[in-house]
């Protein structure tokens, strides 16, 4: 068994002098030579058995026969006939005589070597040493003993023997035995601790200007399982201090710190880096992203954020002014400092800066109220990408704690509605806790059977958080549509509330099989339900103004407006006209709020073409045929058109 495993490629690629092929292929070279060296040297004659042994050599004899058999017989190339230098002895022998001769005239009898040996010397081989051996330290207490190892072997890029040396003297037994507790403790006190060396190993791999992966792996393994217990302020100085390279081995590093550190560690490095860490010149993205994996409660995304658990001793840190201020600080420093443009419009993706902002704000209102406030101070002196970054932040946080938010504040309100214009299309599709509830209040409020309390409380939602309840405007327009669809024979409705239009020409006349038929053709529009039509008006005109007619034409009110007007203009055709007096009335008064509060946007969207009734043109087409302006408005309109493209 210990001939096969010396053998194996493993094993024989160590003998560091070349490529030697498979086993087969070793052991036929490795007989040989051992063969030839016996011959040589005459080694079958010793009769001392305790100073030369053959067995190994027997041992390659049968293994290279027993190869020999399992191989097949190939089957033999003829020789290729001799050259004709050689085809009579004559030619042949005065060949061999000119090389001869030849041979003795250049050859230097001086520099030829006579190899004379005595086989009884020949048997005894010599220790293999390694040369420039590194000398391992003798004192396990001595940092700076140890220090100069390890340089030595960081220089010498030797992570074996480093995982070596760390597992023999630094390795924690998985069992401890109580008779041995004494001397093992006797033992731990003749070392340094564990949090000393992973500093000494972390500053020799920093004054390594050539740094290798092998090196690299033995820090991830080592650094994190010799330091699990507790850890000193240097250490963490270094493992969290900016500009350290490569940045991927640094961050994996913080990140197996988080794992395999106890608690108490976890706690005391945290302390730590938001105390006295506000002074130091750390790396950002690696503290905010240790501050989010040693918290227990790293979930942003979930259904409900009330009566979450979570430990106090956990939540202790979020509850101190001093460490809210310096978290707060650490992640929009983070924010402000690199691109985090695409992850601030995502859905789900988030940057490791906002995750922690926002594990800061689930402590309570306090925390979000200091957290949109530190926003709020930031945004005074910033300008640009920074500021908008800054406005993205601040409405993540209101879509997802928007009861907690002092939406009193006028500065607030006013931002909110900024950045609802910056990511009017990403906005629609964030999360927030009152998702499930405004989708329910709107179904209920926009049905058949909705009562006026159900309505009343869509209203005040408009008013107290406009912008959630506009995220739901394809939904309400979505229900308007399908109000408006044409009613089948068997599909009735209460007539008090549902108005059912017919043709101006009455029923047409048609033939099936022989027979005479009347038809009334109808189409989208023909009939709908006026409470739901007018409700929904009354919900949208809730809205605030400066909203209204500020971000939400970003979001859906255009196409809203666009759904009335497809319903007037049809039922203005049908008999049923006298009926739409009520809902006519409550349009043209929001037509002349759109036009006082948004003039501009009023006249673009009044050049812009109605996709439904692309025969007409122009909305202002659609307008003038409704009544909702006159002619002299529509020529006006086409004079600014014109105006604003020659410019």
């Amino acid at each position: 068994k210990t001939f096969n495993q010396l053998l194996v490629p493993s094993a024989s690629s160590e003998w560091d002098i070349g490529r030697l092929g498979h086993r087969r292929e070793v052991s036929r070279k490795l007989f040989g030579r051992i063969s030839a060296y016996s011959r040589m040297y005459k080694l079958s004659n010793l009769c001392a058995e305790e100073q030369v042994s053959f067995t190994f050599l027997e041992w390659l004899s049968q293994s290279c026969q027993s190869a020999e058999k399992s191989l097949k017989q190939k089957v033999k190339k003829p020789k290729i006939a001799s050259a004709a230098i050689y085809a009579d002895i004559e030619s042949a022998e005065k060949l061999l005589n000119f090389v001869h001769q030849d041979l003795l005239d250049n050859i230097d009898k001086d520099s030829v070597a006579q190899l004379d040996g005595d086989a009884s010397d020949m048997t005894n081989f010599l220790t293999f040493q390694v040369g420039d051996s590194i000398s391992k330290p003798q004192k396990l207490d001595d940092a700076d003993e140890i220090q100069k190892f390890l340089n030595t072997v960081f220089e010498a890029n030797k992570p074996d023997l480093l995982d070596e040396w760390l597992k023999t003297n630094f390795s924690l037994p998985t069992l401890q035995i109580r008779r041995k507790r004494r001397r093992l403790a006797d033992e731990d006190l003749s070392k340094l601790k564990g949090e000393e060396v992973s500093f000494l190993l972390l500053q020799s791999y920093i004054e390594l200007e050539r740094k290798l992966e092998g090196l690299a792996s033995t820090l991830a393994k080592w650094v994190p399982r010799l330091s699990a217990s507790s850890g000193s302020p240097k250490l963490w100085k270094t493992l969290f201090t900016e500009g350290q390279k490569p940045s991927f081995l640094w961050e994996n590093l913080v990140s197996r710190c988080c794992q395999i550190w106890s608690h108490s560690h976890v706690v005391s490095c945290r302390l730590w880096i938001l105390s006295e860490g506000r002074e130091e010149k750390l790396d950002l993205v690696k503290v905010v992203r240790f501050l989010i994996n040693s918290s227990t409660f790293n979930a942003v995304n979930v259904e409900s954020f009330v009566d979450i658990p979570m430990a106090l001793d956990e939540s202790a840190w979020g509850r101190s002014e001093d460490t809210v201020r310096s978290a707060t600080k650490f992640a929009l420093d983070c924010l402000l400092t690199f691109d985090y443009e695409r992850k601030l419009r995502s859905r789900n993706e988030l940057p490791d800066c906002i995750v922690l902002l926002l594990l800061i704000a689930r402590l309570g209102r306090k925390q979000v109220q200091f957290v949109s406030g530190s926003i709020m101070d930031r945004l005074r002196n910033e300008e640009g990408d920074n500021r908008n970054w800054l406005l993205l932040s601040l409405l993540r946080l209101y879509a997802c704690f928007p009861f907690s938010m002092n939406l009193g504040a006028v500065a607030l309100r006013t931002n909110l509605k900024e950045a609802v214009e910056i990511c009017a299309n990403d906005w629609l599709s964030w999360r927030s806790p009152m998702d499930d509830s405004l989708q329910d209040m709107v179904e209920a409020s926009l049905s058949i059977n909705s009562s006026p309390r159900s309505v009343q409380s869509l209203v005040d939602t408009a008013k107290k958080h406009p912008l959630l309840l506009l995220r739901k405007l394809d939904r309400i327009i979505y229900l308007l549509e399908r109000d408006a669809l044409a009613l089948g024979s068997a599909v009735t409705k209460d007539e008090s509330s549902v108005v059912v239009g017919k043709s101006l020409d009455g029923s047409l006349s048609a033939v099936v099989q022989g027979k005479p038929l009347k038809v009334d053709v109808k189409h989208w529009g023909y009939n709908y339900t006026e409470t739901i039509w007018m409700a929904v008006l009354d919900v949208v005109s809730a809205v605030p103004n400066e909203v209204l007619f500020g971000c939400a034409l970003k979001m859906g009110l255009t196409d809203l407006l666009d759904a009335y007007l497809r319903l007037v203009f049809i039922q203005s055709q049908l008999r049923t006209s006298d009926r739409l007096s009520k809902l006519k009335g409550r349009l043209t008064e929001f037509f002349e709020l759109f036009k006082t509060n948004n003039e501009k946007t009023w006249d673009t969207w009044l050049s812009s073409s109605n996709c439904d009734l692309s025969s007409l043109g122009a909305i202002r087409n659609v307008m003038m045929s409704c009544g909702f302006i006159s002619h002299e408005q529509a020529l006006e309109n086409i004079k600014k058109a014109h105006k604003s493209e020659s410019e």
